[in-house]
């Protein structure tokens, strides 16, 4: 029986070098948060600007599109590391990069039991 290797092992089996699935998975992953950014900031500029939904379940609901914009830059901050070659982050560095997409997420979860 075939052992499986572990995303490590093939990393350095592949001479330090990323796999074309993991470009593949992060790709996607990057195009599906850029469409969700895009229309959570259309949400957010649609609430701002109409008078008409500037009552408190709409502010709600903007606050929640903003807080997950925020969150889905996370898929763009993994793309980045991996592009600029940057294979494995110390845990202080990835705290500081994950903070905000965090905090982001916890305060979607507040807005969605008050919605």
């Amino acid at each position: 029986m075939q052992q499986q290797l572990t995303y490590i092992e093939l990393f350095h089996q592949n001479g330090d070098q990323h796999t074309l699935a993991m470009w593949l998975i992060m790709g996607g992953k990057c195009a599906l948060s850029a469409v969700g950014i895009l229309f959570n900031a259309i949400l957010v500029a649609t609430t701002v600007k109409s008078k008409k939904l500037h009552k408190s379940c709409n502010v709600l609901l903007a606050l929640d599109s903003m807080f997950l914009a925020l969150f889905q830059l996370n898929s763009l901050i993994t793309l980045l590391i991996a592009v600029f070659g940057i294979n494995f982050v110390p845990n202080s560095t990835c705290f500081y990069f994950q903070a905000v997409p965090i905090f982001s997420v916890l305060m979607s979860f507040c807005l969605m039991f008050q919605i």
